[in-house]
């Protein structure tokens, strides 16, 4: 359908969700039908697909840029997934301060999301070295970690075998 008529907005929507959906964003096919539909129509939809695709490339400054487009031009039930997104670029770049910033966004717009209570866990344990000026400082700031650890699973079942794996990782560092 693309090859036939590969400016068709109808067929873009279609053939980009049908991408999305089956998880082969890391094709050139998606690459292709990504461009042509931001080209078309620069919606939050559009901004969100070029992200994934950008992060799919490991093009971290390209993807956070267009999801703070999608973020910009999205609802509320979109954007708590590209904040959330967002968070997890934030985390990767080990920039703790922005992924707990834009988790809590997420949050703020789904208070169910335990993605992000994760992210603000693993951004805490990451900042572990850095809090306080003795070792049981250091480590009381597991405490914190495996908190919102506990809170994602309690939200969000669906996060509780990644969250009790975490609590089972940090729980033994504590003071």
């Amino acid at each position: 359908k693309f090859e036939k008529d590969p400016e068709n907005l109808e067929v873009l929507k279609e053939v980009s969700s049908l991408l999305r959906r089956s998880e082969c964003t890391d094709i050139p096919l998606f690459a292709q039908v990504a461009e042509n539909l931001y080209k078309q129509e620069p919606t939050a939809t559009a901004a969100y697909n070029l992200a994934i695709m950008f992060l799919k490339k490991q093009e971290f400054d390209k993807t956070e840029s267009y999801l703070k487009e999608a973020i910009e031009k999205s609802d509320d039930i979109d954007k708590a997934d590209y904040y959330l997104r967002l968070a997890q670029i934030s985390l990767s770049k080990k920039q703790l301060i922005e992924a707990k910033k834009n988790a809590l966004e997420a949050i703020k717009l789904n208070p169910n999301l335990g993605a992000a209570y994760i992210i603000i866990g693993n951004a805490y344990a990451a900042y572990s070295k850095n809090y306080g000026e003795d070792d049981f400082d250091h480590a009381s700031v597991f405490w914190a970690a495996v908190d919102k650890f506990v809170k994602a699973k309690q939200v969000d079942p669906s996060v509780a075998e990644e969250a009790n794996k975490l609590i089972n990782a940090y729980s033994p560092h504590f003071p």
